[in-house]
């Protein structure tokens, strides 16, 4: 029998943000229901966030990891949005999101409203009276970026004016794509091996995908990868990246519009590949219940029935 019984686990954030002029009012606990995907967790690391500040500014003024602030942010978009991260690199305030499969067109629109917060955390605590004088208030200079990991046709920028529906020139944003052709450094690294595995990976399943993951991690664990060292000192990279996959693969199926069929067939199937995966890491049947209720807004009794339907031994 399964048991019904929750323990949700709160864990803590690497980074304080007490203090900071963007923290968040729950400080430094680190509570959203998304789990760190590999790019989060390698670029909240302030060592990588140096990297992907060379690969972004080639050129500018060299920072230290002193010079650096990650931002944990409260994510204030929908199910399909958990692959961004936040920074400030001196007066710099870098906000990027990763998208594997088609670009979103309304990434401006989602991250203007993403900027308005941090913006406000940072008149937060009677700085917003500063606001009231004379004296012109300087904040950190925004910038947007998009990495996409996939193959597809896309724009090298997207601007937040193309969603007007009236010509407009008080207000723009501009978000820069990188992909394979313009990444330099950690970045072109990053999108190289995402591509390597899901190029190699379609059409699998459980553990063969896994351990398929498995040999391409491997190879980018030798010396002379940048990102080798974080690869050998984390632990959980394979199981985070096939998550993340079959995260990916769910939300496809679920934006399949007018095609009944089959849909319940391919969400039972990367369930399944999930359930099993879990169960032989040793995970109790709980804690894979609310794993997919969090990382798959289903809600608990489907959830419960996929469980109850896959678990090995039930």
């Amino acid at each position: 029998m399964m048991d019904h019984t929750k323990d949700p686990e709160i864990s803590k954030s690497n980074v304080s943000a007490a203090n900071h002029p963007f923290a968040s009012p729950v400080e430094d606990t680190y509570n959203r229901k998304y789990k760190d995907t590999l790019f989060t967790s390698l670029f909240k690391d302030k060592r990588y966030a140096k990297l992907l500040y060379e690969s972004l500014f080639p050129g500018r003024q060299p920072i230290t990891e002193d010079d650096i602030e990650i931002l944990n942010l409260e994510n204030i978009f929908t199910i399909d949005c958990y692959n961004d991260a936040c920074m400030l690199f001196k007066n710099i305030l870098v906000v990027l999101t990763e998208h594997q499969s088609t670009i979103n067109h309304n990434m401006p629109t989602r991250l203007l409203l993403y900027i308005a917060e941090e913006y406000k955390r940072f008149f937060s605590g009677g700085r917003h009276k500063s606001l009231y004088k004379s004296k012109l208030v300087k904040i950190p200079v925004p910038e947007f970026f998009v990495v996409y990991t996939g193959n597809g046709a896309h724009p090298g920028s997207m601007r937040l004016s193309d969603a007007f529906q009236l010509p407009a020139g008080s207000l723009e944003l501009t978000v820069t794509v990188i992909d394979e052709k313009n990444a330099i450094g950690i970045l072109r690294e990053f999108i190289q091996l995402s591509q390597e595995i899901d190029a190699a990976v379609k059409g699998m399943h459980g553990q063969e995908k896994i351990n398929k993951i498995g040999e391409i991690v491997e190879k980018y664990r030798t010396s002379g990868f940048l990102l080798s060292a974080f690869l050998n000192e984390k632990g959980d990279v394979v199981d985070m990246i096939h998550d993340t996959l079959t995260y990916q693969d769910f939300l496809e199926i679920k934006k399949e519009e007018g095609i009944e069929e089959g849909i319940e067939e391919g969400i039972e199937k990367l369930l399944k590949s999930f359930i099993i995966s879990h169960s032989k890491k040793g995970q109790t049947q709980s804690k894979i219940l609310e794993e997919i209720v969090n990382d798959f807004d289903l809600t608990y009794d489907t959830a419960f029935k996929y469980v109850t339907m896959f678990y090995p031994g039930n």
